[in-house]
């Protein structure tokens, strides 16, 4: 059995396991990324849309939570 390369072998999964997996934990940690809400867009559509749930969205968001819940278009969150 060749150890160095079976070593190596292992090492080089680990690491593209851990690349595979950074965007999901920078999500996590709030390192996601910005949408522009569009006409017509609702806290649900941008949810299925993006699949963060809505009430992750909102707590990310507070500034964007207004009066009956509304989106107003433009608004970046």
């Amino acid at each position: 059995m060749n150890r160095p390369r079976t070593l190596l072998t292992i090492f080089a999964l680990l690491v593209a396991l851990l690349v595979a997996l950074l965007p999901t934990a920078m999500a996590q940690q709030g390192e996601g990324y910005w949408y522009t809400v569009q006409p017509g867009d609702t806290w649900w559509s941008i949810s299925e849309r993006t699949g963060v749930p809505i009430g992750v969205l909102q707590a990310r968001n507070p500034q964007a939570l207004h009066p009956h819940m509304w989106l107003w278009a433009g608004e970046r969150i």
